[in-house]
């Protein structure tokens, strides 16, 4: 009796490692030879910041169209959506602003000292931007305009990424 429990659950566990060996990632339509840097999602809707700027799937990521309409020839390394405005935050003009899912993007840099956006995040109703020479921007207009620099990292460092957690905002930089 126990020998067959035992071969029960082997095989069982077998069943069950094989079932998850067998989940292949798969190559989505339209973003082949990208540089895929970021990603957000709201609803259906993925908007993915490339080398190339922003693809946008309207379905789920199983198609991918370039949305690139206001927004000049560059690289898009931070996407942001939030409620009915999208940001996206360029290696070299800056950030750029959608409020129409994404298909007509407008400048929206007023204020910011550095053109190159990294992250964004958000601490209640205020947005914030942070570059690459250790500058975080705040913006209480939904990324219209951006002020109030946020000082404490060294300047001679890029802040890659921002999370807001339990009304305490992090940055990840060159060196932590």
């Amino acid at each position: 009796m126990m020998k067959r429990f035992s071969a029960i659950a082997i095989l069982l566990s077998v069943f069950i490692v094989n079932m998850f060996a067998q989940t292949q990632w798969q190559q989505c339509s339209g973003t082949s030879a990208l540089n895929v840097l970021c990603l957000a999602e709201k609803d259906s809707f993925i908007i993915a910041g490339t080398n190339s700027g922003i693809y946008l799937s309207i379905d789920s990521g199983s198609n991918w169209a370039q949305q690139n309409s206001g927004i000049p020839p560059d690289t898009v390394q931070s996407v942001f959506l939030q409620n009915n405005f999208w940001l996206a935050g360029t290696k070299k003009f800056g950030t750029f602003r959608s409020i129409d899912h994404g298909l007509n993007w407008q400048s929206s840099s007023t204020g910011l000292t550095d053109s190159c956006v990294n992250a964004f995040t958000c601490l209640g109703s205020i947005v914030l931007a942070a570059t690459n020479h250790g500058l975080i921007f705040t913006s209480s207009d939904l990324g219209l305009t951006w002020s109030s620099q946020i000082t404490g990292i060294p300047t001679t460092t890029a802040v890659h990424a921002l999370l807001t957690w339990n009304s305490t905002i992090y940055a990840v930089h060159d060196f932590g």
